[in-house]
């Protein structure tokens, strides 16, 4: 955690407790709360220690409050992008926000309703998108939302945040869980339907294989393929199906009676044209 040049005030934690209570969801009330966090950058994390406290103590009814005081952090977190430099490393201003974040986003997370979550799970998104941090602490966060209190710190010892151990797969897509399954199955002879041991989960989806240049085509070049795989069995049915249906068409009574009733027809024109003849 990066240190602070000085101790919040009791006047600033007065004034923070008013811009909180004043903050409504406007975009006038959360840009006036937003600019006053900037203007307190030199003492962040001493700020964010207090209004993590804020969060906390409000209201489990009030979670448009908390939802609201995420917003204002959104708005600090894009306005701190400006300070960084060339290479993209976190200025102070996102590392004091980023180590009570964890804290701060499961507080209001656990317990509410699914729509609610939703809107915790695209903030989380949206930092992913515009890199105002990287995976690993995208990963770590998202992990805390759903886990237990007091999961562990930033830890040097793993170069960022130490994943916590997970409690659920909601942090998982579904395929790699079909994946976490088949491992089981192929590797430990695991019987069908027994639950994931949750030792065998990891703290978070892996990272992305990098794509190649030529990815999409080569996906459409396979989904071409495998049209035209589809299209010749298809093909090969319609064709065994009309012969079929031909055979079985020749042999039929129906067909014979048709058959000779038209022989009958031809040979009674015939006789009348030779008579009279």
């Amino acid at each position: 955690m990066p240190a602070d040049l000085r101790e919040v005030t009791q006047l600033e934690i007065d004034e923070l407790g008013k811009y909180t209570k004043l903050l409504n969801g406007t975009k006038e009330s959360i840009k006036a709360m937003s600019k006053w966090l900037v203007n307190h950058s030199e003492n962040m994390c001493s700020v964010m220690k207090e209004l993590t406290s804020i969060v906390q103590g409000i209201d489990f009814n009030n979670f448009g409050k908390k939802l609201h005081i995420c917003y204002v952090i959104n708005d600090v977190l894009h306005e701190s992008m400006k300070l960084r430099d060339p290479m993209g490393q976190l200025d102070k201003m996102s590392l004091g926000i980023l180590h009570f974040l964890p804290t701060i986003l499961q507080s209001s997370f656990q317990g509410y309703s699914p729509q609610d979550q939703e809107k915790m799970h695209n903030l989380l998104t949206l930092w992913c998108d515009r890199q105002i941090f990287s995976q690993e602490p995208i990963n770590y966060i998202g992990n805390a939302m759903i886990c237990p209190a007091n999961v562990p710190d930033w830890n040097p010892q793993y170069h960022g945040f130490m994943p916590p151990q997970p409690s659920n797969l909601l942090h998982l897509s579904p395929g790699f869980v079909v994946d976490i399954v088949n491992s089981l199955l192929r590797d430990s002879d695991y019987p069908p339907y027994t639950p994931i041991p949750i030792s065998q989960v990891p703290p978070c989806m892996p990272e992305k294989i990098p794509k190649s240049n030529r990815y999409i085509l080569e996906k459409y070049d396979d989904f071409q393929r495998a049209l035209e795989i589809i299209d010749s069995k298809y093909r090969r049915r319609r064709q065994v199906r009309s012969r079929s249906r031909s055979s079985s068409y020749d042999r039929s009574p129906r067909r014979d009676y048709r058959r000779s009733k038209r022989q009958r027809r031809f040979s009674r024109s015939s006789s009348r044209s030779s008579s009279r003849d």
